[in-house]
């Protein structure tokens, strides 16, 4: 499917990929993903790069939900020290 965005063309191919965007002069962006060498090769694998970023962020966001806290003992009373001014 084709959408008119101001002066972009937004192209939707699926629901599993990214929308490419193509501009006036024929630039070409793939929204979705973060990074890509190349925007025509991400354009036509975009699916599998959607796929495989998706995979990272869920890793990335399993890893870092926090563990159950565990109580530890109440840290020792500091060991008073002497010294000659002291005295």
């Amino acid at each position: 499917m084709l959408q008119q965005d101001g002066k972009y063309i937004n192209l939707i191919i699926g629901k599993d990929w990214p929308t490419i965007r193509a501009g006036n002069s024929g630039g070409v962006t793939v929204m979705e993903l973060r990074s890509y060498c190349s925007a025509f090769e991400a354009a036509l694998h975009g699916d599998t790069l959607l796929a495989k970023q998706r995979e990272r962020e869920t890793k990335k966001a399993t890893a870092a939900t926090p563990v159950a806290a565990v109580k530890s003992e109440p840290a020792a009373a500091p060991v008073p020290v002497k010294t000659k001014a002291a005295a």
